[in-house]
């Protein structure tokens, strides 16, 4: 059984890679949908606080395996958009866990799940 752990990511590189390390353990791949625009539904003229540079390096500093993460930049039309992108990408998954980059995850409850 593939699982994965998917990422819909414009911001947020103050706890993605605690966020990372979290999940990396309980997950076969860790997929990061990484969009420049903001996805929910409008545009704005202020600058994104983190480059995707930024998060790209934040997203692989505490990994144990690299090679887990797959990152994507992708351009989403709204929220629910970016979410369902993920379908192009890991079309064999059968088990998706949704992570914001904020939030970390206790590996039993992951186990568990």
């Amino acid at each position: 059984m593939k699982t994965i752990a998917y990422y819909a990511l414009h911001y947020g590189a103050e706890y993605l890679a605690w966020s990372v390390r979290s999940v990396e353990p309980y997950v076969d791949e860790i997929h990061v949908l990484y969009s420049d625009k903001p996805s929910f539904g409008h545009g704005t003229h202020f600058q994104c606080p983190d480059t995707e540079e930024r998060l790209h390096t934040e997203a692989l500093r505490f990994m144990q395996q690299p090679s887990k993460l797959y990152w994507h930049k992708v351009q989403a039309h709204g929220e629910g958009h970016h979410r369902d992108q993920l379908r192009e990408f890991a079309p064999d998954a059968q088990v998706v866990l949704h992570v914001d980059a904020d939030e970390l995850w206790e590996g039993r409850a992951l186990q568990s799940a």
